[in-house]
């Protein structure tokens, strides 16, 4: 016996792939301009992930003052390496 399941689950699951693939090529576009020397494009990365890192952070450091140094160094460390990221190594925000 096989579980079939519904095609409406089936094209949600579809529908949030295309959504992460097209947010996943935006942020390689964003990182690539801002390579470039476009800085709104470091400054929409900012907006779309400092809070994600920041709780990130705030989880492993407990400490809100903390994961605020922390996002703020992820994010200089970024403008500095930006040329490290490979999009065939993994996305964005696994970087």
């Amino acid at each position: 016996m096989t579980f079939d399941p519904p095609k409406s689950l089936l094209m949600a699951d579809d529908a949030d792939k295309t959504r992460g693939n097209k947010k996943m090529l935006q942020d390689q576009g964003l990182l690539v301009a801002f390579r470039g020397g476009e800085h709104d494009a470091f400054a929409t990365l900012y907006r779309h992930h400092s809070r994600a890192v920041f709780q990130f952070a705030f989880y492993m450091a407990g400490n809100a003052d903390t994961a605020d140094e922390l996002t703020q160094e992820v994010f200089v460390w970024l403008i500095h390496h930006s040329d490290k990221f490979d999009s065939t190594r993994g996305n964005f925000p696994a970087f």
